[in-house]
């Protein structure tokens, strides 16, 4: 299992860098002035390293010779070579993807979720796959990538659709067949506002179905049609923000 928290115990660093856990003891006292405080806590308190021990570690296991020179590993250490490859590296092999929120954690570039925060909104949700797919279409444009950039472009989309409908509904995983959805949404619209969708929003509801039923066609790129269909990405953005407005202005009406 993953270590979530990233709090290691010296059995766990000594596995890591494949050396003795005597070793590490023995570099924790020697270089304890470059390790995170809880590496040498009071008697009685286990040992805990955080990752950026590991490239102060790694460094000292690096050099670490028969004739060791400590002075001159500590001179590197404070000129921060640890800091350099390979060193840097083991602390981020050791990182899995998803890891517990520390109190020192740094805000660049991370996103929060669980706990107290839960999930997302579905409704939030929804708009985060159809700006994804703008985005990508942007990508697509701009960039020129190839051909295969569309399938994600198009599943994110349908997928978008699915979430708003049940950001609507209220309703968790019921099915991924959209005429279902669109079915039930549109007895909301006559419930609660006499009106009905469009024809425009119902013929691309209708056309996603018909040619992606399961939400697997374009997730996995099986297109089995029998003829060859043209998208205009810039016609179904322009759709899909329609949608979306639509989608909001009920959403708060409810």
């Amino acid at each position: 299992m993953p270590n979530y928290s990233l709090k290691y115990g010296v059995s766990e660093v000594a596995q890591i860098l494949n050396v003795d856990r005597n070793l590490i003891k023995e570099w924790t006292f020697l270089f304890s002035e470059y390790l995170n405080h809880k590496a040498t806590p009071p008697k009685g308190i286990p040992r805990e390293y955080s990752i950026d021990d590991f490239s102060v570690l790694s460094y000292v296991s690096y050099h670490w010779e028969e004739e060791r020179d400590i002075e001159s590993i500590k001179i590197g250490l404070n000129n921060e070579c640890h800091l350099d490859s390979p060193f840097n590296e083991v602390g981020k092999e050791v990182i899995p993807i998803f890891r517990e929120l520390s109190e020192n954690e740094r805000l660049d570039n991370i996103f929060v979720a669980g706990g107290i925060l839960g999930g997302a909104l579905k409704l939030e949700l929804a708009d985060s796959y159809k700006n994804a797919g703008d985005l990508l279409i942007d990508t697509l444009i701009n960039r020129n990538y190839n051909w295969c950039a569309f399938f994600p472009i198009i599943f994110t989309y349908r997928h978008s659709l699915e979430l708003y409908f049940k950001a609507i509904l209220k309703e968790e995983n019921i099915t991924h067949d959209l005429t279902i959805l669109f079915g039930k949404f549109n007895q909301i619209l006559e419930n609660n506002f006499k009106s009905k969708a469009p024809k425009w929003f119902e013929n691309m509801i209708k056309s996603f179905n018909e040619f992606d039923p399961g939400s697997t066609a374009f997730r996995y790129g099986s297109l089995d049609w029998e003829d060859e269909m043209v998208i205009d990405l810039n016609h179904i953005r322009e759709i899909m923000q329609w949608s979306s407005e639509s989608f909001h202005r009920i959403y708060k009406e409810l």
